[in-house]
């Protein structure tokens, strides 16, 4: 399924969402301040990663890992347990340590 880009109008939160061609005029609402988000027109190699479970994403609450949809979940996920990002470049994975 494709990821799009959302973003809210209200508060400014970015969020990608995996939904179906079928559910691309479907709503969608900012989980913060449930506002109307809008969908943003990115470039498809920014946007576009088959999802994958990453067990370099391991927690106390996901032992095995985690779900990735995204390079800008990634990102937060892998800010969210302190790693740090080196060699990135724009819109391209990086290497996490």
């Amino acid at each position: 399924m494709p990821i799009y880009a959302y973003k809210c109008l209200d508060c400014g939160k970015e969020e990608d969402r995996v939904k179906s061609i079928s559910q691309i005029d479907r709503p969608e609402y900012c989980p913060i301040c449930c506002m109307l988000m809008v969908r943003q027109i990115v470039p498809a190699k920014f946007n576009y990663l088959e999802p994958y479970w990453d067990e370099n994403l391991a927690d106390d609450d996901n032992p095995h890992g985690q779900m990735v949809y995204s390079y800008k979940d990634k990102e937060e996920k892998m800010k969210k347990l302190g790693h740090v990002e080196a060699g990135r470049k724009q819109g391209m994975p990086g290497c996490w340590v």
